[in-house]
């Protein structure tokens, strides 16, 4: 992850304004979600919008494993989801500042 992480630094504006804006949205998504929720007097809407994006990502990866074959438990995801949200702050924080990684040659 590490390796492909970093050579974002190469890739077009666009694509990493892009990037950016995805992987910040699923972040605030991930750990703005409780505080907001308490604080807000919105937090039906927000904790609607929540379940809703929950039930989508359920949704379209039990539909991917069911078409490629590969059995996958979906009630994990909401908890892998979370989970993969601080491996990627962890990684992403790695492979920005990482001075050089080497690719493999196969």
């Amino acid at each position: 992850k590490l390796r492909h992480l970093s050579v974002g630094k190469r890739y077009k504006f666009l694509d990493r304004l892009i990037l950016g804006v995805f992987t910040l949205s699923w972040m605030l998504s991930c750990f703005l979600v409780i505080p907001t929720a308490i604080f807000s007097p919105f937090v039906y809407w927000l904790l609607g919008m929540f379940l809703l994006r929950w039930i989508l990502l359920i949704t379209l990866i039990d539909t991917a494993s069911r078409k490629l074959g590969e059995p996958f438990e979906t009630w994990k995801t909401p908890f892998l989801d979370f989970i993969y949200a601080f491996y990627y702050l962890v990684a992403g924080a790695a492979a920005f500042w990482a001075k050089r990684i080497q690719w493999k040659r196969k």
